[in-house]
Order: structure tokens, then sequence, then C-alpha cells
């Protein structure tokens, strides 16, 4: 099959990936501490978002696993005895805020025209569950990998990453793999990022005084105002 045949069978998917696709936007996926447990570690929100993709790999009959003490997906596709495994890392969690919506509110997602909107539609929801049609797209078509091709759904991205830290020390790492957070198929900037906490003194002339700074809401977001 050649590349122009594979697109245009991806096209047969369209309909039911963005339905798919709105149901996944529409979870508050947003770390909530006062609704954390061992069961759901970063909240309700968060867990609702792993459980659906966890009911969605198995309606389309895949393996599916939770791991990293319930804050990873994995769905695997391929021989359970290769020796290397092709990773797709990606994150249900979104990060707060949305005051200022004023097409929609950040999770009641809404098409118009030629754009998406909700909260994660671009980081990332859209892009995990476009990889995960591409993988349904070979289940489907009877491709055989010789690696096991494993989705990594995250839930710790927007905050402390501690989901992948567990996922390394019980899991391990993938042989090779990607994240399609972002242009594809990297992400240079994000390699030399530094989180920073400044302290200084200063002395105040004239008749202002600034009492506080915000500069957001994550270390990773650019604040709105």
């Amino acid at each position: 099959m050649t590349a122009e045949q594979w697109q245009q069978k991806s096209q047969l998917y369209k309909s039911e990936l963005l339905t798919d696709l709105l149901q996944f936007l529409s979870i508050p996926s947003v770390l909530d501490k006062t609704t954390a447990n061992v069961q759901q570690p970063f909240g309700a929100g968060i867990e609702t978002a792993l459980q659906f993709l966890v009911d969605m790999g198995r309606r389309d009959g895949f393996k599916v696993e939770r791991v990293a003490d319930n804050m990873v997906v994995v769905i695997d596709y391929g021989p359970e005895d290769a020796t290397e495994t092709f990773g797709v890392l990606s994150h249900v969690d979104v990060v707060p805020g949305g005051d200022a919506w004023t097409i929609t509110l950040p999770f009641s997602p809404k098409v118009i025209g030629n754009r998406l909107y909700g909260r994660g539609s671009h980081d990332m929801k859209a892009d995990l569950i476009a990889s995960y049609y591409a993988l349904k797209q070979l289940k489907d078509a009877g491709f055989q990998p010789r690696k096991k091709i494993r989705l990594i759904f995250g839930s710790d991205e927007e905050s402390d990453w501690r989901d992948m830290r567990a996922y390394l020390d019980q899991v391990g790492e993938p042989t090779l793999g990607f994240s399609p957070d972002g242009a594809f198929p990297v992400v240079p900037g994000e390699k030399g990022v530094l989180t920073l906490s400044i302290q200084f003194k200063g002395t105040t002339f004239g008749d202002w005084k600034l009492h506080r700074f915000q500069s957001g809401e994550r270390d990773n977001v650019v604040p709105g105002t």
C-alpha cells in the first residue's frame, strides 16, 4: 500500500476519531490534589481521562494495562516476545485556567469551520488520539510489526513528571520512540529548559511599590495576562 493509499484509507476513521476526541476533550483532566488518592494519584479528572483510554483500547481489542502506580496507561501492539519496543509517549493532563476564553468554555469542545476549540486540543489530546488511531489503522489492516509498538499515556506532564519517573523505575525505557507533543519529530527547545526560583532584594523609589508578581500557573505555561 502506498503512502497516498494509506492517507485515503485513514479518512474512513475521521468521524469515529472526532467522536472520541470530543468526548476526551470534555474531560477536565487537570491536577486536583483535593480528590487525589492511591487509586487516582492526580485527582478525579485525570483518572477519568485515563479510564477513558483504557475503555477505548479494550473496545478496539488492544492489550491495555495500568502501570507505574496507576499513573500511566500503556497499549501494546506487536509480538509479546519482541526484543525491541517502539514507544509513543503522550499525556492526558492539561493546564488549568481558561477564564478568558470567549469562543467556548475550556471543556466544552467545539468545531467551528476548520478549527477545533477546547482545552488540550493542541497540548496534547488531539495528538494522543491521532497516534491511537494510527495504531488502530495498522491493527485493522493486519500489519504485523517486528517490534512491539507501545502507546504510553502519562498523566503528570504539566506538573512534576512523577508518572514518567515511576514508569522508568518500574518498567524501563523503550528501545526507541518519539512524542507527538509539538513539531514532529522533536522539540529541541525543551531539551534545555530550566526551572528556576529567584529571590532578590531591592529598593523602591517613587510612589509605586511592587508587592506581587504572578507569572503563570505552571512552570511551562505563558501567563494569559
